[in-house]
Protein backbone atom coordinates (compact mmCIF):
# COMPACT_ATOMS: atom_id res chain seq x y z
CA UNK A 1 0.00 0.00 0.00
CA UNK A 2 2.67 2.02 0.92
CA UNK A 3 4.55 1.86 -2.04
CA UNK A 4 1.57 2.39 -4.28
CA UNK A 5 0.83 5.36 -2.83
CA UNK A 6 4.40 6.97 -3.55
CA UNK A 7 3.86 6.06 -6.91
CA UNK A 8 0.66 7.99 -7.25
CA UNK A 9 2.52 10.92 -5.85
CA UNK A 10 5.30 10.58 -8.22
CA UNK A 11 2.87 10.07 -10.82
CA UNK A 12 1.11 13.00 -9.81
CA UNK A 13 4.03 15.39 -9.77
CA UNK A 14 5.35 14.14 -12.95
CA UNK A 15 1.56 14.63 -14.81
CA UNK A 16 1.33 17.95 -13.10
CA UNK A 17 1.47 21.35 -15.31
CA UNK A 18 3.35 22.23 -11.78
CA UNK A 19 6.73 20.29 -12.36
CA UNK A 20 7.49 17.91 -15.56
CA UNK A 21 10.26 15.18 -15.68
CA UNK A 22 13.26 15.82 -17.37
CA UNK A 23 15.55 13.74 -20.01
CA UNK A 24 17.64 12.70 -17.25
CA UNK A 25 15.87 9.50 -15.63
CA UNK A 26 14.25 10.29 -12.34
CA UNK A 27 14.74 14.02 -12.67
CA UNK A 28 11.87 16.64 -12.07
CA UNK A 29 12.39 20.02 -13.24
CA UNK A 30 10.12 22.81 -11.13
CA UNK A 31 8.32 25.60 -12.91
CA UNK A 32 6.72 27.04 -10.91
CA UNK A 33 6.33 28.46 -6.79
CA UNK A 34 3.55 25.73 -6.82
CA UNK A 35 5.74 23.15 -7.83
CA UNK A 36 8.56 24.58 -5.70
CA UNK A 37 6.30 23.70 -3.04
CA UNK A 38 4.99 20.57 -3.71
CA UNK A 39 8.77 19.42 -3.39
CA UNK A 40 7.63 18.97 0.19
CA UNK A 41 5.79 15.65 -0.81
CA UNK A 42 8.36 13.50 -2.14
CA UNK A 43 11.79 14.60 -0.11
CA UNK A 44 14.20 11.58 -1.59
CA UNK A 45 13.73 12.84 -5.21
CA UNK A 46 15.97 14.72 -7.76
CA UNK A 47 14.79 18.09 -8.88
CA UNK A 48 16.17 20.61 -10.74
CA UNK A 49 15.29 24.38 -11.30
CA UNK A 50 13.61 25.37 -15.15
CA UNK A 51 13.18 28.96 -15.14
CA UNK A 52 13.42 31.61 -12.24
CA UNK A 53 10.42 31.24 -9.75
CA UNK A 54 8.30 34.61 -8.32
CA UNK A 55 7.75 33.78 -4.70
CA UNK A 56 6.48 37.13 -3.93
CA UNK A 57 2.97 35.28 -3.09
CA UNK A 58 4.46 33.54 -0.61
CA UNK A 59 3.93 36.63 1.76
CA UNK A 60 0.08 36.22 1.27
CA UNK A 61 0.10 32.29 1.92
CA UNK A 62 -0.55 30.10 4.82
CA UNK A 63 -2.77 32.97 6.84
CA UNK A 64 0.69 35.01 6.61
CA UNK A 65 3.09 32.06 7.74
CA UNK A 66 4.17 32.08 4.02
CA UNK A 67 6.00 29.19 2.41
CA UNK A 68 5.88 26.15 4.22
CA UNK A 69 9.73 24.70 4.02
CA UNK A 70 10.37 21.76 2.35
CA UNK A 71 11.43 19.26 4.76
CA UNK A 72 9.62 19.95 7.68
CA UNK A 73 8.05 16.45 8.86
CA UNK A 74 10.98 14.61 7.42
CA UNK A 75 14.39 15.47 6.78
CA UNK A 76 14.74 15.99 2.58
CA UNK A 77 17.10 13.66 1.46
CA UNK A 78 17.40 14.16 -2.33
CA UNK A 79 19.44 17.12 -4.81
CA UNK A 80 17.64 19.97 -5.81
CA UNK A 81 19.85 21.81 -8.34
CA UNK A 82 18.80 25.59 -9.20
CA UNK A 83 21.06 25.69 -12.41
CA UNK A 84 21.56 28.92 -11.84
CA UNK A 85 17.84 30.19 -11.65
CA UNK A 86 16.52 32.42 -8.94
CA UNK A 87 14.26 32.54 -6.44
CA UNK A 88 12.94 35.97 -5.96
CA UNK A 89 10.34 37.44 -2.42
CA UNK A 90 10.59 34.03 -0.81
CA UNK A 91 8.93 35.14 2.30
CA UNK A 92 8.65 32.66 5.33
CA UNK A 93 7.14 33.77 9.15
CA UNK A 94 7.15 31.25 11.61
CA UNK A 95 8.22 32.75 14.36
CA UNK A 96 7.36 29.91 16.63
CA UNK A 97 8.90 27.19 14.65
CA UNK A 98 12.30 25.27 14.56
CA UNK A 99 14.09 24.29 11.30
CA UNK A 100 13.00 27.70 8.77
CA UNK A 101 14.15 28.11 5.54
CA UNK A 102 13.61 27.28 1.98
CA UNK A 103 14.53 23.98 3.31
CA UNK A 104 14.24 23.18 6.98
CA UNK A 105 16.54 19.91 7.85
CA UNK A 106 18.41 18.27 4.96
CA UNK A 107 20.28 15.38 5.39
CA UNK A 108 22.66 13.81 3.42
CA UNK A 109 21.70 16.00 0.82
CA UNK A 110 22.91 17.88 -2.29
CA UNK A 111 21.93 21.62 -2.93
CA UNK A 112 23.55 23.54 -5.50
CA UNK A 113 23.96 26.50 -8.04
CA UNK A 114 20.90 28.79 -6.67
CA UNK A 115 20.34 32.33 -6.20
CA UNK A 116 17.94 33.32 -3.15
CA UNK A 117 17.12 37.13 -3.68
CA UNK A 118 15.08 39.22 -1.80
CA UNK A 119 12.83 38.20 0.67
CA UNK A 120 12.48 37.64 4.58
CA UNK A 121 12.92 34.13 6.43
CA UNK A 122 11.61 34.18 10.14
CA UNK A 123 11.66 31.34 13.00
CA UNK A 124 12.58 30.30 16.45
CA UNK A 125 15.85 28.43 16.52
CA UNK A 126 17.68 26.80 13.29
CA UNK A 127 16.75 29.66 10.94
CA UNK A 128 18.46 30.33 7.54
CA UNK A 129 18.03 31.21 4.33
CA UNK A 130 18.16 28.14 2.41
CA UNK A 131 18.40 25.42 5.08
CA UNK A 132 17.49 25.48 8.78
CA UNK A 133 19.39 22.52 10.09
CA UNK A 134 21.78 20.86 7.08
CA UNK A 135 23.23 17.85 8.29
CA UNK A 136 25.47 14.66 7.42
CA UNK A 137 25.14 11.65 9.20
CA UNK A 138 27.21 8.62 8.11
CA UNK A 139 26.81 10.31 4.46
CA UNK A 140 27.67 13.29 2.40
CA UNK A 141 26.02 16.69 2.34
CA UNK A 142 27.01 19.47 -0.24
CA UNK A 143 26.06 22.53 -0.27
CA UNK A 144 28.06 24.66 -3.58
CA UNK A 145 27.56 27.56 -5.91
CA UNK A 146 24.79 28.81 -4.37
CA UNK A 147 23.94 32.89 -2.77
CA UNK A 148 21.41 34.15 -0.74
CA UNK A 149 20.50 37.41 0.14
CA UNK A 150 17.59 37.10 2.18
CA UNK A 151 16.86 39.21 5.79
CA UNK A 152 17.08 36.33 8.44
CA UNK A 153 15.53 37.27 12.00
CA UNK A 154 15.19 34.27 14.49
CA UNK A 155 15.08 33.65 18.27
CA UNK A 156 18.20 31.22 18.34
CA UNK A 157 20.41 30.13 15.89
CA UNK A 158 20.40 31.78 13.02
CA UNK A 159 22.70 31.81 9.91
CA UNK A 160 22.31 34.15 6.31
CA UNK A 161 22.05 30.91 4.28
CA UNK A 162 22.30 28.10 6.89
CA UNK A 163 21.41 28.08 10.49
CA UNK A 164 23.14 24.63 11.27
CA UNK A 165 25.64 23.15 9.55
CA UNK A 166 26.46 19.71 10.79
CA UNK A 167 28.18 16.27 10.64
CA UNK A 168 28.26 13.38 12.36
CA UNK A 169 30.30 10.37 11.51
CA UNK A 170 29.91 12.13 7.67
CA UNK A 171 31.29 14.49 5.90
CA UNK A 172 28.81 18.06 5.94
CA UNK A 173 30.91 20.73 2.95
CA UNK A 174 29.84 24.86 1.53
CA UNK A 175 32.08 25.92 -0.85
CA UNK A 176 31.36 28.34 -3.18
CA UNK A 177 28.93 30.16 -1.31
CA UNK A 178 27.65 34.02 -0.25
CA UNK A 179 25.59 35.51 1.65
CA UNK A 180 24.59 39.02 1.69
CA UNK A 181 21.40 39.71 4.16
CA UNK A 182 21.69 40.85 7.30
CA UNK A 183 20.78 38.12 10.48
CA UNK A 184 19.50 39.26 13.34
CA UNK A 185 18.80 36.94 16.25
CA UNK A 186 17.37 37.83 20.04
CA UNK A 187 19.94 34.34 21.03
CA UNK A 188 23.24 32.70 20.48
CA UNK A 189 25.23 30.82 17.31
CA UNK A 190 24.06 33.89 14.99
CA UNK A 191 26.43 33.93 11.43
CA UNK A 192 26.55 36.13 8.47
CA UNK A 193 26.87 32.64 6.63
CA UNK A 194 26.68 29.76 9.13
CA UNK A 195 25.32 30.03 12.93
CA UNK A 196 26.52 26.84 13.99
CA UNK A 197 29.30 24.55 12.37
CA UNK A 198 30.21 21.40 14.03
CA UNK A 199 31.15 18.15 13.58
CA UNK A 200 31.40 14.97 15.82
CA UNK A 201 33.76 12.16 14.48
CA UNK A 202 33.30 13.94 10.99
CA UNK A 203 34.05 16.91 9.34
CA UNK A 204 32.05 20.29 8.07
CA UNK A 205 33.49 22.31 6.12
CA UNK A 206 33.75 25.87 4.83
CA UNK A 207 35.49 26.83 1.62
CA UNK A 208 35.91 29.71 -0.68
CA UNK A 209 32.58 31.47 1.07
CA UNK A 210 31.84 35.15 1.64
CA UNK A 211 29.46 36.92 4.07
CA UNK A 212 28.61 40.52 3.58
CA UNK A 213 25.59 41.27 5.80
CA UNK A 214 25.37 42.64 9.12
CA UNK A 215 25.18 40.39 12.20
CA UNK A 216 23.94 40.99 15.55
CA UNK A 217 23.16 38.59 18.29
CA UNK A 218 22.91 37.74 22.00
CA UNK A 219 26.17 35.87 21.68
CA UNK A 220 29.00 33.75 19.68
CA UNK A 221 27.97 36.28 17.24
CA UNK A 222 30.67 36.27 13.73
CA UNK A 223 30.69 37.66 10.76
CA UNK A 224 31.04 34.37 8.79
CA UNK A 225 30.47 31.97 11.47
CA UNK A 226 29.10 32.06 14.87
CA UNK A 227 30.56 29.49 16.65
CA UNK A 228 33.16 26.85 14.77
CA UNK A 229 32.43 23.55 17.11
CA UNK A 230 34.73 20.69 16.82
CA UNK A 231 33.66 17.94 18.98
CA UNK A 232 36.11 15.03 18.13
CA UNK A 233 35.86 16.39 14.74
CA UNK A 234 37.08 18.62 11.72
CA UNK A 235 36.09 21.77 10.74
CA UNK A 236 38.33 23.71 8.58
CA UNK A 237 37.31 26.59 7.11
CA UNK A 238 39.28 27.93 4.23
CA UNK A 239 39.67 30.82 1.53
CA UNK A 240 36.63 32.25 3.30
CA UNK A 241 35.39 36.24 4.38
CA UNK A 242 33.38 38.50 5.90
CA UNK A 243 32.75 41.94 5.67
CA UNK A 244 29.78 43.05 7.45
CA UNK A 245 29.62 44.87 10.71
CA UNK A 246 28.75 42.26 13.68
CA UNK A 247 27.19 43.01 17.86
CA UNK A 248 26.74 40.90 20.33
CA UNK A 249 24.91 41.71 23.84
CA UNK A 250 27.07 39.95 25.55
CA UNK A 251 30.86 39.31 25.05
CA UNK A 252 31.53 37.01 22.74
CA UNK A 253 31.57 37.81 19.01
CA UNK A 254 34.17 38.15 15.96
CA UNK A 255 34.50 39.34 12.51
CA UNK A 256 35.56 36.29 11.23
CA UNK A 257 34.30 33.69 13.56
CA UNK A 258 32.35 34.26 16.99
CA UNK A 259 33.53 31.22 18.77
CA UNK A 260 36.00 28.68 17.25
CA UNK A 261 37.05 25.77 19.36
CA UNK A 262 39.87 23.93 17.62
CA UNK A 263 39.00 24.62 13.96
CA UNK A 264 41.75 24.99 11.47
CA UNK A 265 41.00 28.61 9.70
CA UNK A 266 43.09 29.63 6.48
CA UNK A 267 43.51 32.12 4.09
CA UNK A 268 40.56 33.70 6.02
CA UNK A 269 39.83 37.36 6.76
CA UNK A 270 37.44 39.92 7.95
CA UNK A 271 37.21 43.26 7.49
CA UNK A 272 38.37 46.31 10.49
CA UNK A 273 36.33 49.24 8.63
CA UNK A 274 33.09 49.55 6.37
CA UNK A 275 33.45 50.64 2.78
CA UNK A 276 32.82 54.38 3.92
CA UNK A 277 36.21 53.59 6.27
CA UNK A 278 34.16 53.42 9.37
CA UNK A 279 35.97 51.02 12.12
CA UNK A 280 33.77 47.51 12.84
CA UNK A 281 34.67 44.69 14.15
CA UNK A 282 37.57 45.80 16.06
CA UNK A 283 37.20 42.54 18.95
CA UNK A 284 40.58 41.80 21.33
CA UNK A 285 40.25 38.22 20.19
CA UNK A 286 38.84 37.12 16.75
CA UNK A 287 39.85 34.41 14.12
CA UNK A 288 40.93 34.90 10.95
CA UNK A 289 42.91 38.02 10.09
CA UNK A 290 41.52 41.62 10.29
CA UNK A 291 42.28 44.10 7.61
CA UNK A 292 40.21 47.36 6.33
CA UNK A 293 38.03 47.50 3.73
CA UNK A 294 40.15 48.61 1.12
CA UNK A 295 42.60 46.17 1.94
CA UNK A 296 40.25 43.15 1.69
CA UNK A 297 39.67 44.54 -1.88
CA UNK A 298 43.06 44.11 -3.06
CA UNK A 299 43.35 41.06 -1.57
CA UNK A 300 44.39 38.09 -4.26
CA UNK A 301 41.91 35.59 -2.11
CA UNK A 302 39.46 38.13 -2.89
CA UNK A 303 38.88 38.49 -6.20
CA UNK A 304 36.33 35.66 -7.43
CA UNK A 305 33.97 37.97 -4.92
CA UNK A 306 35.29 41.91 -6.03
CA UNK A 307 34.14 41.69 -9.05
CA UNK A 308 30.77 39.70 -8.88
CA UNK A 309 27.89 41.90 -8.43
CA UNK A 310 25.62 42.44 -5.29
CA UNK A 311 22.56 41.20 -4.37
CA UNK A 312 22.82 37.57 -6.02
CA UNK A 313 22.84 39.13 -8.96
CA UNK A 314 24.52 36.90 -11.64
CA UNK A 315 23.36 33.28 -13.08
CA UNK A 316 26.51 31.20 -12.28
CA UNK A 317 29.02 31.50 -9.79
CA UNK A 318 32.94 31.46 -11.10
Amino acid sequence: MRTRMLLLVLMGLAASPLAHADHTPGVIVIDSLEGLQAMDRQLDGRYMLGQDIDAGDTSRWNGGAGFQPIGRSAPFTGSFDGRGHAIQGLFIHRPNENDVGLFGHALNATLRDVRLVGGQVTGAANVGALVGHNEAVGGDARIDHVCAWVAVNAAGTAGGLVAHNEAYRGVSRIANARAGGAVHATGSQVGGLVGHNEAYEGTASLSEVYASGEVTGRDYAGGLVGYNDALRGAVPIEGSHASGAVSAAAAVAGGLVGLDTHGSITHSFYATTDAQGRAINRFADSAGKGVAWEALQRLPEFARWRDLPDRCGQARFP
